[in-house]
């Protein structure tokens, strides 16, 4: 199986990703509509108090958080010696339907070299996004104006300025605290926050090709496999791309590249401080989370360095495997 490049036009622009040789020439662009819960949650369902046995996600003994009476509700007493005395949130009398987690987005842009074919990737999902759009322009003397980034994305988009360092030593971290503020102050803790940004549009990223197959896959990934993102954050609190076992900026591992989904309820509770440290976004999961709690997308074997192109090209390569995972795992398109 090979991967080819197609070409999509969104808004009157063409913007290029790569797709296996088997997908339809473009993608569906449709409204936002509710997606499919993978389990149905209940409005008191609190953390993990302990894990089923038989590792059945749906039996899993959670801390209750209604104010029924103690004996109805799902936990797991002294006297508990075989499943059939574990009390669970599947067969609680007291389970209320939590309202359908909404989905937004946070997007760090740097309008520099293919900014455009950045924003179209993310336009071109816009129905994913049942919540609210934030986009943090990072401008400077060399970028485009506000008003044509604003351009680029749908009007409901919430595309607001902040000041770039051209010296590239605080990156993504002049937004991070204007994206998250602007997210958490109407998402309620069981929504779910894509945090993205534009791999690849800076100065000092251009000429390497192995930046935009790692981009383009990275967006893929969390835009296009959303049945995948859903199910794995049904287990886990955090979901992303190109998880790597070590980290740096006080974390233990990280996401290549901060791509990633999270609960907005789990954000709040583990604390949005960042080391400072040019590196101090990527650093936040692998503070925050445990490399055991981090769920990984497309499991990439072997740890390659991402920045070598030698390491996407050719037999058993990063792009020969991941043409061969999308064998297994088409993309979904954004349903109606």
């Amino acid at each position: 199986m090979t991967l080819r490049r197609i070409e999509v036009a969104v808004n009157g622009r063409t913007w290029g990703r790569l797709v296996p040789d088997s997908q339809p020439a473009a993608p569906v662009v449709r409204s936002r509509a509710p997606l499919p819960t993978i389990r149905p949650a209940c409005r008191w369902e609190g953390d993990i108090a302990q894990a089923c046995p038989r590792g059945d996600e749906c039996l899993h003994v959670r801390h209750c958080l209604s104010d029924a009476p103690e004996w109805g509700r799902c936990t797991r007493g002294p006297n508990s010696r075989k499943d059939s005395d574990i009390g669970s949130c599947a067969t609680c009398p007291h389970h209320e339907l939590a309202s359908e987690p909404r989905r937004h987005l946070i997007y760090h842009l740097y309008p520099g070299q293919g900014w455009r074919q950045r924003a179209a990737a993310v336009v071109s999902r816009w129905g994913l996004f049942t919540g609210t759009v934030h986009v943090a322009a990072a401008l400077d003397s060399g970028t485009v104006p506000l008003a044509d980034v604003r351009a680029a994305f749908p009007s409901d988009a919430d595309v607001f300025e902040v000041k770039n360092n051209p010296s590239n030593k605080d990156r993504e971290r002049v937004s991070w605290e204007p994206l998250w503020g602007r997210v958490l102050a109407h998402a309620a803790d069981n929504d779910l926050v894509w945090r993205m940004h534009s791999k690849a549009t800076s100065p000092w990223r251009q000429g390497n090709p192995a930046l935009l197959w790692w981009t383009e896959i990275s967006e893929a990934l969390l835009l296009d496999q959303w049945p995948l993102v859903l199910a794995q954050l049904a287990a886990k609190p955090i979901v992303g791309t190109f998880r790597t076992p070590y980290g740096w900026a006080g974390g233990s591992w990280h996401y290549s590249g901060s791509y990633y989904v999270v609960r907005a309820g789990e954000a709040k509770r583990r604390g949005l401080d960042i080391e400072e440290s040019t590196w101090g976004v990527e650093s936040w999961p692998g503070r925050k989370f445990t490399l055991a709690e981090a769920a990984e997308l497309w499991p990439v074997t072997g740890g390659p360095h991402l920045y070598d192109a030698r390491n996407w090209q050719g037999d058993g390569k990063l792009l020969t495997q991941y043409a061969e995972w999308l064998r297994a795992n088409p993309p979904a398109l954004v349903p109606r």
